[in-house]
């Protein structure tokens, strides 16, 4: 059968496949046909991304290649009416800035930026008025953001001790990905405009550099933020101290990750403070114990699942120990732990990549992550 005999379902299943924007837009100049096949394609996405980023939806998605045109004569909405997030990593500096004043103004649907492109002459972001989500590094001027009480996801990476005051405007965010560089302990305060400015927060996901000095006394950050349900700690100090007597009951998933080795009693006063834990996973090296795990069931008398993997010193024989202990107490605890081959019904850590996520929900999106996979943005 000629390519040009099968049915249009078939040929839109075979467009589907193709993610670049240019190909597609080269495809559809072949014929009218192609040309209203693809404008369904195209209708579908909502994520214009580049560097090779994916989001978990690949219908919706859409790469710009590195040398694809940006300028005054491309309309983006033209071929991509239903587009909200746009990446410009890797096509910044091809940007002419009218050329994206002009996509953003006349495309309010709009609402996620990442890496935007600024006007080297101008401090003016009256353009950002209608945007949501921002993900980028210490250069972006968030302080002079004209509506921050609309932003409600930051992803902000390369930060250092100037960025503390950023936050203190938004008081409407959601969720906060930040990655900083050593913080010291009296500028700590300064660092979330206090606790009225993060009222809101449901979840946070925080790394640093360095906090040797103050043995991570930045990282009680979490009693700024009273509604907080999911946070995703990444520690590079030890020991570190947490407030154990401010606790947290709304917190229901914890994730701590750590390249380097930690001790039992640091972790103790972290674990302390939410008794109402639901979801743990430790991804640290650590020499967990029995006596360890009978004080960690103990501390958190609402745990349902705990997961264990990336923990390297956690074996088979202490998850039997962990699911006989627990039924003891009469309870039950879902433990998933390193083995060589794992049970096909358990979800898979570290495999999903995906840089937009749709759904404001942590233990899909980020929960079986790594730190350094955590999406962008949670669209939702």
């Amino acid at each position: 059968m000629l390519f040009n005999k099968l049915p249009d379902d078939c040929l839109l299943m075979i467009f589907d496949y193709f993610d670049s924007l240019e190909e597609l837009i080269q495809l559809s100049k072949v014929c009218s046909r192609w040309a209203d096949l693809i404008s369904l394609r195209l209708s579908k996405v909502e994520y214009l991304l580049s560097g090779g980023n994916r989001s978990d939806d690949p219908s919706k998605t859409l790469m710009i290649n590195d040398d694809f045109p940006m300028n005054n004569n491309l309309n983006l909405t033209e071929y991509i009416p239903n587009f909200k997030i746009f990446q410009f990593e890797n096509n910044s500096k091809q940007w002419n800035f009218e050329a994206f004043k002009k996509l953003i103004t006349e495309n309010p649907r709009i609402k996620g930026l990442i890496a935007p492109p600024l006007d080297p002459e101008s401090k003016d972001l009256t353009i950002f008025d209608n945007i949501e989500m921002i993900a980028s590094d210490v250069d972006f001027p968030f302080t002079e953001m004209p509506s921050p009480n609309r932003v409600t996801q930051f992803h902000i990476t390369k930060t250092s001790i100037e960025f503390l005051i950023f936050f203190v405007p938004f008081t409407n965010l959601k969720r906060i990905h930040v990655e900083t560089e050593c913080l010291e302990e009296d500028f700590f305060p300064l660092f979330f405009g206090l606790h009225k400015n993060l009222s809101n927060l449901l979840i946070l996901e925080f790394s640093t550099s360095s906090w040797e000095e103050t043995h991570g006394a930045g990282y009680n950050v979490i009693d700024f933020c009273p509604a907080l349900e999911s946070l995703f700690l990444q520690l590079s100090t030890t020991p570190f101290r947490f407030e154990e007597s401010k606790k947290n009951y709304n917190l229901r998933d914890l994730v701590v990750e750590s390249p380097i080795i930690q001790d039992w009693t640091s972790l103790r006063s972290l674990l302390s403070k939410f008794p109402k834990l639901n979801h743990l996973a430790i991804r640290i090296r650590y020499e967990i114990n029995h006596d360890n795990i009978e004080e960690l069931v103990s501390l958190l008398p609402e745990i349902k699942l705990l997961d264990f993997r990336g923990y390297r010193n956690f074996t088979k024989k202490s998850a039997d120990y962990l699911s006989a202990y627990s039924s003891k107490l009469g309870r039950s605890i879902v433990v998933y732990y390193n083995c060589e081959q794992e049970p096909s019904d358990w979800p898979k850590l570290g495999h999903r990549d995906e840089r937009i996520c749709f759904g404001f929900d942590f233990m899909k999106n980020c929960f079986f992550k790594y730190f350094d996979q955590l999406p962008y943005f949670l669209d939702h």
